[in-house]
């Protein structure tokens, strides 16, 4: 999340989305650069990282 914080992803984020949307569009960034994978596998990879401990967000892929 240094990353993020560090080009102020997440303030432009702020800006455009909702805190959850922010949320969602980072981890689905994080996990297309960690661990490429469709959208129907997002959540299983998410769950498995810590980012789903510390991002109270839900990643199901019908919700996205």
């Amino acid at each position: 999340m240094d990353i993020v914080n560090a080009f102020g992803i997440e303030e432009i984020h702020k800006k455009n989305l909702t805190e959850n949307e922010s949320m969602q569009t980072i981890s689905m960034a994080v996990s297309k650069v960690v661990r490429p994978l469709p959208a129907s596998s997002l959540e299983t990879w998410f769950d498995g990282t810590s980012l789903s401990r510390s991002m109270n967000i839900n990643l199901e892929s019908q919700l996205i």
